[in-house]
């Protein structure tokens, strides 16, 4: 399973983080209630791609404004697009339609969900972000750490905008990511993220 879009963007909710309290969410019953996906950040007309291959269709509703829904191994949603998405069979990276501000959305962006049997999963930890990154070849010990350091500076700086991250601590967590990923521990990097986010 890949992540949607080609480069890392900010998150904005998170899996299971409740909804706020104002008036936006206050007028769209939303309020305190689980988030449940992630909502990907970023400009209106950014490309949005298949996470895995399967069949896409493309559908409106209310919440979602213009929604494809992808069912492969999982089942996938991609909401608020900026126009009706494609339909049919489609490959992973294929590109299903351009984000947008359609629907329920307070601002540009992409809401992800996948569910499994029909319930809503926390996928986070089914992504390896170096797929983002680095495509086919080997790649060492080293270009992880490199890799993983760009992305968790990014994620630090999200959760804790205008303050300065611990560069060595970020660096050493990097590297003990990249080592356990190099042994073969897929989804290293994953645990380090809410504590990035919290800015420990």
């Amino acid at each position: 399973m890949k992540f949607p879009i080609d480069k890392m963007e900010p998150i904005g909710f998170k899996f299971g983080e409740p909804y706020p309290n104002n008036s936006f969410f206050r007028k769209n019953g939303l309020s305190g209630k689980p988030h449940l996906g992630i909502d990907i950040i970023c400009p209106i007309g950014t490309t949005i791609k298949a996470p895995e291959s399967g069949v896409a269709r493309a559908l409106w509703n209310t919440d979602g404004g213009n929604v494809v829904e992808l069912i492969g191994t999982y089942t996938h949603r991609l909401m608020h697009l900026e126009y009706p998405g494609n339909s049919g069979k489609v490959s992973e990276g294929e590109t299903l339609g351009k984000s947008g501000n359609t629907g329920k959305s307070s601002k540009p962006h992409c809401h992800w969900d996948v569910r499994r049997n029909g319930t809503t999963i926390n996928f986070a930890n089914f992504i390896d972000p170096l797929s983002l990154i680095i495509e086919g070849g080997k790649v060492t010990e080293d270009q992880y750490a490199q890799t993983y350091y760009e992305l968790a500076g990014n994620l630090w700086k999200h959760g804790h905008p205008g303050k300065t991250p611990n560069e060595e601590s970020l660096k050493n967590d990097c590297r003990d990511a990249a080592r356990r990923r190099f042994d073969g521990e897929i989804y290293a990097f994953n645990s380090y993220v809410d504590k990035w986010l919290r800015g420990d």
